[in-house]
């Protein structure tokens, strides 16, 4: 019930204020979530092969998102639709443990990033999420001007 889509370097899987109707997992490439603040682009996750993109609380409360989803390399990403996923559930009740599962691994998953965040040094959460995932030699693929954002002689 999913399909694959490609999106190219630069291409938005959700713009800010678009309701998030999908998630999105991510088989190839780098994507990056971000908001806009007093004009500036606040990157809050990075996600690289075997995530799962999503805008959290637009998907799962049908409000406008708050942020984008932008792919910053090429990108292949296996498209599963909230309304057949919820379909999904329904006739095959297995897959709502799986929906719970990722629920919580995903809350575990943000309170660690709380607890390693420091307002101080917010490059941290950069090296953090490096270090956390599964392709931690990414680094080398990433806009440069995203990894300038992110270090500390910007303070």
């Amino acid at each position: 019930m999913s399909k694959t889509k490609k999106y190219k370097k630069g291409e938005f899987l959700l713009y800010q204020g678009e309701v998030c109707k999908s998630s999105f997992w991510i088989e190839e490439g780098i994507t990056r979530k971000y908001y806009m603040n007093e004009k500036k682009e606040v990157t809050t996750e990075l996600l690289f092969k075997h995530d799962l993109a999503v805008a959290f609380s637009s998907y799962v409360s049908n409000q406008p998102s708050r942020e984008f989803i932008q792919a910053i390399t090429d990108v292949t990403v296996s498209c599963m639709d909230k309304h057949a996923f919820q379909y999904l559930k329904i006739n095959h009740p297995q897959r709502i443990q799986l929906d719970l599962l990722m629920t919580e691994y995903y809350t575990m998953w943000l309170e660690k990033r709380l607890f390693n965040f420091t307002p101080s040094a917010p490059w941290k959460s950069i090296s953090y999420s490096l270090r956390n995932s599964q392709i931690s030699y990414a680094i080398y693929r990433l806009p440069i001007l995203l990894l300038i954002w992110e270090f500390p002689w910007k303070h």
